[in-house]
């Protein structure tokens, strides 16, 4: 009985989150800014509405190996859904409405997460395709249903998201979504080719 609270304890320790964590968590969630302003900045050079809708399938092909390393560094309760708040907080600044669909969608990748094995990076694949799925349609869902586009951009954004928003209306909002859940897996894909080592030590499949 003893060591099996022992173990129990053990168990509870390894699961709790450390300073040292959540420093991980912000170096990373800068590393996906980054690379969302510099993605988002060359496309919406070259493709003003398409490029902005396509920002996060593009963005994912560099996001998956730091989404991927941070959950192989990081396997523990909590992180997945903690990440997707910290990244909900910083949205909120630029675009407040898409804040709840990101937490929305962390707390369902955080589900899957704690449900299946952390071990597996189909596991991580998931989650991550899940968190940033959730990014794009809390971004792009509200500018659909919202008639008038004032009440959530600046007057300077209204031309660039009427257009966004009649690209939208048709078919390609669903190819938007399926090409973003296929930037994912690829990007996922990528993640793992890259850390194979690192995966290999770590004992992941």
């Amino acid at each position: 009985m003893i060591e099996k609270k022992n173990v129990s304890c053990k168990e509870k320790n390894m699961e709790k989150l450390t300073v040292r964590d959540f420093i991980t968590m912000a170096l990373f969630l800068v590393l996906v800014f980054i690379i969302y302003s510099v993605v988002g900045m060359t496309m919406g050079l070259a493709f003003p509405i398409y490029g902005a809708v396509l920002i996060h399938a593009v963005c994912s092909l560099f996001w998956g190996t730091i989404f991927i390393l941070l959950y192989t560094k990081i396997s523990k309760k909590w992180v997945v859904l903690l990440f997707n708040v910290m990244i909900a907080l910083l949205i909120f600044m630029a675009a407040w409405y898409a804040a709840i669909p990101i937490v929305l969608g962390g707390i369902i990748a955080e589900i899957v997460w704690q449900k299946f094995d952390r071990k597996k990076f189909t596991t991580m694949m998931a989650c991550f395709t899940i968190q940033i799925t959730a990014w794009f349609v809390g971004i792009y869902i509200p500018v659909l249903i919202i008639t008038d586009l004032s009440k959530l951009f600046r007057e300077s954004y209204i031309e660039l998201y009427t257009g966004i928003k009649a690209a939208l209306g048709g078919p390609f909002f669903y190819i938007a979504v399926v090409v973003t859940v296929l930037g994912c897996v690829t990007g996922s894909f990528i993640g793992k080719a890259l850390l194979k080592k690192h995966f290999e030590k770590a004992g992941i499949v």
